[in-house]
């Protein structure tokens, strides 16, 4: 016999059913409350005094559950060394921040120092102009002073 859906709270013969209700009838019913249940419908329904037919156990030989478990040990073995070698590289990734922070000081200095060996330049290249220009000792005086 069919299975059959409430569309609504609804009556018959004589009990009352809730929306979405199924029950299975041998006589005719009412189109207006009650729809047919599809077989994808049926396969969702539970019957909680049935017992289940349906067995989840796995049944694997003794060969394949040693290859599983040598699969899965090479995989936490895989994973410990990939932990390590990532530690590694952290510490390093950390060495090479401490290295760029100290470059980057030197290259200020560097930088400061080389615009005060231009400096000196200038200075130098003016004072050669003066000595060039006059040869007299109040010109080498001045230019000894300046440096």
């Amino acid at each position: 016999m069919p299975h059959f859906r409430a569309k609504k709270r609804c009556q018959y013969g004589g009990n009352v059913y809730d929306k979405n209700a199924v029950e299975q009838f041998f006589t005719p019913i009412s189109a207006q409350s009650w729809e047919a249940m599809d077989a994808e419908g049926e396969e969702l329904l539970i019957y909680p005094d049935e017992p289940k037919t349906k067995n989840d156990e796995v049944q694997i030989s003794g060969l394949e559950l040693a290859e599983l478990q040598g699969l899965y040990s090479a995989v936490v073995a895989d994973l410990a060394t990939e932990r390590a070698e990532g530690q590694k590289i952290k510490v390093q990734l950390e060495e090479l921040e401490d290295d760029f922070g100290v470059l980057k000081v030197e290259n200020d200095t560097l930088a400061k120092a080389a615009e005060a060996a231009t400096e000196l330049q200038q200075k130098v290249a003016a004072l050669k102009k003066m000595v060039a220009d006059n040869e007299n000792k109040s010109v080498l005086e001045e230019a000894i002073t300046a440096l």
